[in-house]
């Protein structure tokens, strides 16, 4: 009897631990609705992961990439303004998101860029 016991609490503890989401599995599962162009699931989810990882710039970047998709701007353009209002967040590789986020805008709104 004590074995089933002491099996059934490793077997427990391994399926809580797995399911448990890091903020690398939230980043890819974000990623993941929007290659399959569900930029709405994608944006609740950054939302609710957002609420456990608040401190999260990668995160915080998939969020703002979900609100692109989903064709949120206003929402979009605060986001990328908290991201990237921080000294530490101010350097040139950033410069390639805001890029991106300009085409997802020119995208949205049918802008011809040329």
């Amino acid at each position: 009897m004590g074995l089933n016991k002491m099996f059934f609490l490793l077997c427990f503890s391994v399926s809580v631990y797995s399911a448990e989401e890091t903020e690398e599995k939230a980043i890819k599962r974000i990623h993941s609705h929007l290659f399959i162009q569900d930029p709405s699931a994608a944006v609740k989810d950054a939302q609710k992961f957002l609420a456990l990882y608040p401190d999260s710039t990668n995160l915080r970047l998939a969020y703002l990439k979900a609100l692109c998709q989903k064709g949120e701007e206003v929402e979009a353009f605060k986001q990328f303004l908290s991201i990237f209002k921080t000294i530490e967040n101010q350097d040139t590789s950033n410069r390639s998101t805001l890029e991106w986020l300009a085409w997802e805008f020119s995208i949205k709104a049918k802008i011809p860029l040329y």
